[in-house]
């Protein structure tokens, strides 16, 4: 009874001021079976793994405000007394709306143990982004805070600046080591007609990571969306990424080069996205981008070219087919310090909701990735799995 008063005492404030209350939970559990991971102890690695969550939304229809607690809990060769992972993570959002003026402040918090592996993207990553690098289950720690203000300057004229600072990366552990440091944004838009759209954006970020390296990102981009159809849109993107990077003696097994360099290299992006109908829909993604990419292993920043085809069937309602093809390579511009890694990986996953309250998804997932610039072999991976999901969201 105790522990329902803070709760019901919120309620109560929420309804006298007006607030509308909305709660969100689920509980999913996933079994995989995949190639034998770190540490695991036979010729595979079979996984379960549990992710409940639950998240409250408290509002009036010009201010919300949200938080979530979404914790997993991995057991590793559960039959054979494996290890277990337990990363707690939490979420915190706020939105703020007035005639031309929006505010958004985002926090985000995990720690525990967390399962790193290329089959496994990272959410610290852009959508369609993957890494080479599979080092099983490790300390983890990640704290992300922004603030953006969106700003409707004219009919046609938008102006957007947010900023913040993130913490990442395995106490005590170097092959993923503690990094911290602030990165913004200022972008500025225009719609010189009703289908296209011109975005000029100019980006920074810099990272300390406890080696005693530091690596500082300045990007300026100029994106131009063509929407042809209310279903078919392309996306071209150009600019030019200055990079600093000062790396000091490091005492590892193979370190790199330790000095000061200073690179200017390309940044390009295309994408195009359609939407087809006939039995049910079909959305496809495809999408290719070239630019400087932040290596939170090695601490490195170096040109790479990254390519993403996706399509998303939806025949009824309640079921979803995806299926996606990527893949990632360290190209030879500027320094190239980890020239030849590289990845190719494909993913399918089912999705069938036969209720409202339940989700069943089956998925399989292949990955080859190669890293010779650290004298690691190349390998295949694979993995199996399904999951099952219980959910309920609604009004308090």
């Amino acid at each position: 009874m105790r522990a329902r008063l803070p709760l019901l005492a919120l309620l109560l404030a929420a309804r006298a001021w007006g607030l509308d209350v909305q709660y969100e939970v689920a509980a999913r559990s996933d079994v995989r079976t995949r190639t034998v991971q770190p540490g695991s102890l036979g010729s595979v690695t079979n996984e379960v793994e549990l992710r409940p969550s639950a998240g409250l939304l408290l509002g009036t229809e010009d201010s919300r405000f949200g938080a979530s607690y979404l914790p997993s809990l991995l057991f590793r060769d559960p039959f054979a007394l494996g290890p277990v992972g337990l990363l707690h993570r939490g979420q915190l959002f706020f939105t703020q709306r007035w005639p031309r003026v929006s505010l958004r402040v985002d926090a985000d918090g995990s720690w525990g143990t967390s399962d790193i592996s290329a089959l496994r993207p990272a959410d610290t990553l852009p959508p369609g982004s993957v890494e080479t690098p599979t080092l099983g289950l490790l300390p983890y720690v990640r704290l992300w805070s922004r603030a953006g203000v969106d700003w409707q300057v004219g009919r046609r004229v938008t102006l957007g600046v947010d900023g913040g600072y993130q913490v990442s990366g395995s106490p005590g552990d170097l092959s993923l080591p503690m990094q911290q440091g602030p990165f913004a944004a200022l972008r500025l838009g225009w719609r010189p007609t009703e289908r296209d759209t011109l975005t000029s954006t100019l980006q920074a970020a810099h990272a300390d990571f406890v080696t005693g390296q530091a690596q500082t990102v300045l990007q300026g981009t100029q994106t131009w969306r063509r929407t042809f159809t209310a279903r078919t849109g392309l996306s071209l993107s150009g600019g030019v990424a200055f990079t600093r990077e000062d790396i000091p003696v490091i005492d590892l097994p193979r370190p790199p080069q330790p000095g000061l360099y200073r690179e200017v290299l390309p940044v390009a992006s295309v994408s195009v996205d359609h939407r087809a109908s006939g039995v049910g829909t079909v959305d496809v993604l495809a999408l290719a981008r070239l630019g400087p990419f932040q290596d939170r292993f090695t601490g490195n920043v170096y040109e790479r070219l990254e390519a993403l085809g996706l399509a998303r069937w939806r025949p009824v309602r309640e079921v979803d087919l995806t299926g996606t093809l990527g893949g990632g390579w360290a190209v030879d511009i500027g320094r190239a310090e980890q020239l030849g890694d590289r990845i190719i990986y494909g993913d399918v996953l089912v999705a069938w909701t036969p209720e409202e309250w339940l989700l069943l998804q089956g998925n399989a997932r292949l990955g080859w990735s190669a890293q010779p610039s650290y004298e690691l072999p190349s390998g295949l991976q694979w993995l199996l799995g399904v999951a099952v999901t219980f959910r309920d969201a609604g009004p308090l």
